[in-house]
């Protein structure tokens, strides 16, 4: 930012004053907002960071998460993993960069369990990181986030079907002990008991990168970019429930929409469901989110 510039909230109301300030070396700026009925108090002051690094991809040593957790998704990744792994010195890294709505709670826990076998250090970073994504990120090593970048977590839902007073509770007690166990390693990543944590995450809980250091949910703010090795496009395949979906996407994670998309092997009569599910959970993941992740329709359309 660069004086005489005159800012404004997405309210409409002019930055009274704008100062320049240094925090553990770190250039930080304070902007002082009006007081307004709509702005909470915590949000009068704004502390604005720049990004610490810049992290440069390659495709060596790097793995992109793009799309639902799924059996299918996590399968295509152990196998990418577990190639670069063989490649790699066991001081090198490994960088998992995550845009996922999240998914499947078994599936992104064989994942974790992956990645935390191979000898090289797995960090992540996030571009979009929800549910059973958020989980991940919370298993890895190094938490890395873009600015524009976005963790979220919330109250598992789902059913269990069975009998009363007999295998109903055995398959519940199952499920909780997996999501209590998850829960345990999150809140202890961010610095906080589990009750405090579930008591955070009851409506959700969204934090974007800029943010995310500061509440613990990331390590560290950076801003990232390509390297030559991850130009041009890659073929991609996801798999419905009424089919497959042939999908071509950019080899750079920070171009994250569809290219290009192809729903011919996909039955005609659930053409449409399908369709709706798979542009969501790629291009607008809130949304998928918000209508299939916590509405546990997510199972209806990946198997």
């Amino acid at each position: 930012l660069a004086a005489g510039i005159t800012l404004y909230t997405k309210y409409d109301h002019k930055i009274t004053s704008l100062n320049s300030k240094t925090y553990a070396n770190e250039a930080v700026m304070d902007l002082k907002l009006p007081k307004n009925e709509v702005l909470e108090a915590s949000q009068e002051s704004i502390k604005i960071k720049s990004a610490g690094k810049t992290l440069v991809l390659e495709e060596g040593n790097t793995l992109v998460f793009r799309g639902p957790v799924t059996e299918a998704s996590v399968s295509q990744l152990q196998l990418k993993a577990n190639a670069m792994s063989l490649k790699l010195k066991k001081s090198d890294k490994i960088f998992l960069v995550l845009d996922t709505p999240g998914g499947s709670v078994t599936a992104g826990m064989n994942l974790i369990d992956t990645l935390r076998a191979l000898p090289q250090k797995v960090e992540t970073v996030t571009l979009f990181a929800a549910s059973m994504g958020f989980q991940i990120v919370q298993n890895m090593d190094t938490r890395y986030i873009t600015p524009s970048g976005t963790l979220m977590s919330h109250r598992a839902s789902g059913g269990v079907r069975g009998q009363f007073d007999g295998e109903l509770e055995t398959r519940y007690r199952m499920i909780m002990r997996k999501i209590n166990y998850l829960d345990a390693i999150a809140s202890k990543r961010m610095g906080m008991s589990v009750k405090e944590y579930k008591k955070m995450i009851k409506d959700e809980y969204w934090v974007s990168g800029f943010d995310a250091e500061q509440e613990k949910a990331a390590d560290e703010m950076i801003s990232l970019r390509c390297g030559k090795s991850l130009t041009g496009t890659e073929n991609m395949t996801v798999n419905t429930l009424f089919g497959p979906v042939d999908l071509v996407l950019s080899r750079c994670p920070l171009i994250r929409g569809i290219l290009s998309y192809s729903f011919k092997r996909v039955s005609k009569e659930h053409k449409t469901k399908a369709e709706n599910a798979v542009f969501k959970a790629f291009n607008k993941k809130e949304t998928y989110v918000r209508e299939f992740i916590l509405t546990s329709k997510h199972y209806t359309i990946f198997p």
